[in-house]
């Protein structure tokens, strides 16, 4: 397993190379956070700068990592190969690399969506040859000016999801959005899963007027129908659920937040399988690995550790 690691400070982001299995981590800039190789023994800053928790960066390809930096508010991009910063014009001669953005990737990798600091319109981008080129504009209202916390584009690549602080919203490329549902005004979708090929959506929530886990929050794990934008499941938690990661094969997920836990659920009835005790601190991301049954979890505590699914027990740390 390669892993991607590096410096002293709090990590923020974990993601999973679809076809290698790499492990990469981010983080804040302050403490010396960045990708780097560990085997190689090698630690890079992405443009000397923090990259943000979620819809950040993204494996591209084999070689190539598309991210955003946080204190510049553009994108970049590096290839794993030379561990070199590129220009992203390279492979998106169509993308305003100079303005902040959120992005998410398909399944197969041959679609992005992308959102601009600003800007009301999402821009999908498809895979041609070696390059990306514009394939849909999509209008994107937003809330108050709130950029989207959360960004998940389905698996085709025809749909995203996009939730803000306050409202949470399915946006067809060939049609109009549509509300997904919730049981009240107020509240935050800290994260989202496409389920069963794109005809089911889970969705991590909480906050009662953003409340983060008081007596009369509410924080719960949901299902809903895409099409409809209606609630199909809903599972009450005790507390505040920040990271989700699907397993391959669909069959389980596994969830962490303010708990101190991982907690293995079903995808079938949303019930604990498997609940382990990981990290001293919140839990802020997780990353299923495409091939084995190890799943990573990063921490405020500034750990990053990697545990067997199937057992609970600790694989390894960083």
């Amino acid at each position: 397993m390669r892993t991607f690691s590096g410096g002293k400070s709090k990590p923020r982001n974990l993601a999973v190379h679809p076809l290698t299995g790499h492990i990469a981590a981010s983080g804040d800039r302050a403490s010396g956070w960045g990708p780097g190789v560990l085997n190689a023994l090698a630690t890079v800053s992405l443009d000397r700068t923090s990259i943000m928790p979620r819809n950040s960066w993204a494996f591209l390809d084999q070689t190539n990592i598309l991210f955003r930096s946080n204190d510049r508010g553009r994108a970049g991009l590096m290839s794993l190969g030379s561990l070199e910063i590129l220009d992203p014009k390279n492979l998106f001669p169509d993308l305003d690399s100079q303005a902040a953005i959120h992005f998410d990737l398909s399944r197969d990798r041959t679609q992005l969506v992308a959102i601009r600091k600003g800007n009301r319109a999402a821009q999908i981008h498809r895979k041609s040859g070696d390059q990306w080129r514009l394939k849909a504009k999509i209008p994107f209202p937003r809330v108050n000016g709130a950029p989207p916390l959360v960004l998940r584009l389905a698996p085709d690549g025809n749909t995203f999801v996009g939730g803000s602080r306050s409202s949470s919203r399915i946006f067809p490329i060939d049609g109009q959005y549509r509300e997904i549902r919730h049981d009240h005004q107020r509240g935050l979708l800290a994260d989202v899963l496409w389920l069963d090929q794109g005809r089911a959506l889970l969705g991590a929530h909480f906050g009662s007027d953003l409340s983060w886990g008081r007596v009369d929050s509410i924080e719960f794990l949901r299902r809903w129908n895409p099409v409809t934008g209606m609630p199909t499941m809903t599972r009450s938690n005790a507390t505040v659920i920040q990271a989700l990661a699907l397993e391959p094969e669909e069959s389980r997920f596994a969830e962490a937040g303010h708990g101190y836990d991982i907690r293995i659920r079903s995808v079938a009835d949303l019930s604990v399988i498997r609940k382990f005790r990981a990290h001293d601190a919140p839990i802020v991301a997780l990353a299923w690995h495409p091939k084995l049954p190890i799943l990573a979890s990063a921490s405020l505590d500034r750990a990053i550790r990697f545990w067997n699914v199937d057992s609970g027990a600790l694989v390894d740390e960083l």
